[in-house]
C-alpha cells in the first residue's frame, strides 16, 4: 500500500489555499489547489483551481479528504 500525501482532515476544516491530494489506483497523486471555501448549512461548497479556469464541488462537512497547506 502507498503511503498517503497530505493531512486526513475534514472537508469544514479545508481552507482556501490548501492543495487536495486525489490518491489514485496506480499509485499516483492528483493535486488541486482550492480558491474558495464556502460553508453552506451541512454541506461545504469548494472551488478548485483547473485548466479551463475553476469548478465548484458541493461536499457534505464531514467528508475527509487529503490536503496540506
Amino acid at each position: 500500500m502507498t503511503e498517503k500525501t497530505g493531512t486526513l482532515m475534514t472537508i469544514a476544516q479545508l481552507k482556501a489555499g490548501y492543495r487536495v491530494c486525489e490518491h489514485l489506483d496506480c499509485g499516483a497523486v492528483r493535486h488541486y489547489d482550492v480558491l474558495k471555501v464556502a460553508p453552506a448549512g451541512r454541506r461545504v461548497e469548494v472551488t478548485f483551481a483547473t485548466t479551463c479556469g475553476a469548478d465548484s464541488v458541493s461536499y457534505p462537512a464531514d467528508a475527509f479528504l487529503y490536503a496540506h497547506a
